[in-house]
């Protein structure tokens, strides 16, 4: 007969068959106490700008209890847009289709002058009375936001820009000016009209001055008007034509949506598209640590920073192990990820099961007890589960 162990341990397998995840439980929120909460909102004093800008941070679930670096999203217009894009990127990271990353979400004092990289010469920008400090506002970014960030959180080199209208304008500016600040440019209905199509014209020479480079762009426009259509018809024609090899760019036409709905679509299809192959092929989770590790690998690679195997992935491949009660590759991929993660309490938690599943009471134990005295020291959600398991172990061989 088999044990009550066996038995979850097969359930949970056929749940991950099913598409739900082995991964360690993630909170819908930042935690604390009783308490839940998105991010956290900060006050940055900016010589450049002469003027104390507001940002909002968003850090990933689990990042109060590890000590691993992120990838960072820049997100323009950040009071409009922080909670639908952190939750995009919260519900793609649990389904283990993006990467996690942290977002600084920048609040405005000043849109019109911020965004727009010259004075419009047209009739259309004439109510713009201080438009043109693009150039300034990255300037900003360059020498105050970043390093800012850089010093206070845990990053890895690679950004992602996100902006939407004169945002999405800033941000292909971005790319034609300082391409060197951000790997990703996510522009939702950018205004290309502006000052007579002036990046479409900034455009063509940065091309050609730029040869190598190697940058991912993706673009949008909903049911907008002729005037917004004809701006970006104008610079994907540039782009079909001039644009270098290693610009990764996409244009995506959403007739269904207006100017206003465009942004959560864009912002969550392109993730999908620029983390297309993030995912881990199912049949790798059986496979060798060693294949599991080329995968990441060659993400490593493409992003240009190194992608280490979660924590997650090799707790999954731990418990495939057990389910085929193939006890020692299970307690191999357990030590491994105690080993890589020693700070989490999840990897002595899972550890400990391994050994209760050989018989190994007292090793099953003291990993237990590790999880809990990790679990409380790092507030960990699981906690309640680790005590359990510490307690049921107790009894199992009579030890208080």
């Amino acid at each position: 007969m088999k044990s009550k162990k066996s038995i979850l341990i097969a359930a949970l397998l056929l749940l991950f068959a099913l598409g739900f995840n082995l991964a360690p439980e993630r909170a819908y929120a930042q935690q604390e106490g009783d308490k839940i909460y998105l991010g956290e909102l900060k006050k940055v004093q900016s010589d450049v700008l002469d003027e104390e800008r507001i940002i909002l941070v968003y850090t990933p679930t689990g990042y109060a209890q590890n000590d691993l670096s992120y990838p960072v999203m820049y997100l323009l217009d950040g009071t409009g847009h922080f909670h639908h894009v952190t939750g995009i990127i919260d519900f793609l990271t649990r389904q283990g289709l993006i990467s996690d990353m942290i977002v600084v979400a920048l609040a405005n004092t000043d849109r019109a002058r911020d965004f727009t990289p010259t004075k419009d010469h047209s009739n259309r920008g004439n109510r713009f009375e201080t438009a043109g400090g693009a150039g300034n506002f990255l300037k900003f970014f360059e020498k105050e936001l970043l390093p800012y960030i850089g010093e206070n959180y845990r990053v890895k080199d690679y950004n992602i820009l996100v902006g939407h209208s004169f945002g999405g304008l800033f941000t292909i500016n971005a790319l034609l000016a300082e391409p060197e600040l951000f790997d990703a440019y996510i522009a939702a209905s950018p205004t290309f009209w502006w000052d007579d199509h002036y990046l479409a014209r900034k455009a063509r020479s940065f091309f050609k001055d730029h040869p190598d480079l190697r940058k991912f762009l993706y673009m949008t426009l909903g049911d907008e008007g002729e005037l917004m259509l004809e701006g970006v018809e104008r610079f994907t024609l540039l782009l079909e034509n001039e644009a270098p090899e290693g610009l990764d760019w996409h244009y995506e036409y959403m007739e269904d949506e207006d100017h206003g709905s465009v942004p959560h679509l864009t912002v969550y299809n392109a993730l999908r598209v620029l983390y297309d192959g993030w995912e881990l092929p199912a049949a790798l989770l059986d496979s060798t640590v060693a294949a599991v590790h080329d995968h990441y690998a060659i993400l490593s690679k493409r992003f240009g920073y190194e992608i280490s195997i979660p924590e997650a992935v090799l707790n999954i491949m731990g418990y495939q192990a057990l389910g085929r009660e193939d006890f020692e590759r299970a307690i191999k991929i357990f030590r491994l990820n105690v080993q890589r993660h020693p700070n989490s309490a999840n990897v002595y938690d899972s550890l400990g099961e391994g050994y209760e599943a050989m018989g190994e009471f007292r090793k099953a134990r003291e990993n237990y007890a590790i999880a809990v005295e990790k679990g409380e020291k790092m507030g960990d959600p699981n906690l309640p589960l680790y005590r359990q398991h510490l307690k049921n172990m107790q009894e199992q061989i009579g030890v208080q």
